[in-house]
C-alpha cells in the first residue's frame, strides 16, 4: 500500500503556518494506515514493515487454497472502503 501524491501532499501541507499543516497531515496519514491495517489483518494478513506511508504485508496460504491469498489480497479494496 502507498499513497499516491504522497509528496505533493506533504510539501503543500509543510507551507501552511505553524503546525496546521504537520498536524493534518498526520491526521490523515493515521486514518489511511488505520483503515488499510484493519482491512489486511481482518483478511488474514501480517504486516512485516512500515516505510513512511508505504507498508509491506503478506497473507499466509490457506492449506486448503493455494490460491488464497491472491483472493484476499483482490478483495482488500472492497474491505477498506466499506
Amino acid at each position: 500500500a502507498d499513497i499516491s501524491g504522497f509528496t505533493n501532499l506533504t510539501e503543500k501541507l509543510s507551507s501552511l503556518p505553524g503546525t496546521i499543516g504537520v498536524e493534518t497531515l498526520a491526521e490523515e496519514i493515521n486514518n489511511y494506515l488505520t483503515q488499510i491495517i484493519k482491512g489486511i489483518v481482518g483478511s488474514g494478513g501480517d504486516i512485516f514493515k512500515f516505510a513512511g506511508d508505504a507498508l509491506l504485508c503478506v497473507w499466509p496460504p490457506n492449506k486448503n487454497e493455494l490460491d488464497d491469498p491472491i483472493k484476499q489480497w483482490k478483495n482488500l479494496p472492497q474491505t477498506v472502503h466499506r
